[in-house]
């Protein structure tokens, strides 16, 4: 357990919903002691300014939100920003394209809603250690009907 806040994985996460973004924070701070929420947005712009703002090494991010779109912001943060932070999509889209578009954005993971708790954990983990951009085949979660 690390006790210091500045060794922990920095997260951002951003969803236009609040409910997810709540329960997102509550299950990090009860179940991920190397994890701290940084900060929460309800669209990718947000997202953006606050993944800059705190230098986050994971950003959590919905596919679909308003302002700027989670996918438009992945390439926005691993493109022109050329930040760091991993990017984790999640999404309920079902479409086989979805793997192809958030891999050329640059995520290092792509994680289908519904979701354990437990999955979000291990991808967000994985996602710490894996390059940006390295979304493979075995990176997109997805959970069954």
């Amino acid at each position: 357990m690390l006790e210091d806040e500045g060794l922990r994985v920095r997260l951002v996460v951003a969803d236009d919903d609040a409910a997810i973004r709540r329960a997102v924070r509550m299950f990090i701070e009860w179940q991920c002691p190397d994890f701290v929420v940084v900060g929460e947005a309800a669209d990718g712009r947000a997202a953006l300014e606050l993944v800059q703002e705190h230098d986050a090494d994971v950003v959590l991010m919905d596919v679909r939100m308003p302002v700027l779109d989670g996918l438009s912001a992945a390439r926005a943060l691993k493109g022109e920003l050329r930040h760091r932070a991993a990017v984790v999509l999640m999404t309920s889209l079902t479409l086989p394209k979805i793997d192809e578009e958030s891999a050329r954005a640059g995520a290092a993971a792509l994680l289908r809603k519904p979701f354990s708790l437990a999955e979000l954990a291990a991808v967000l983990r994985r996602a710490v250690d894996k390059p940006a951009g390295a979304l493979g085949r075995a990176a997109a979660v997805s959970h069954p009907a």
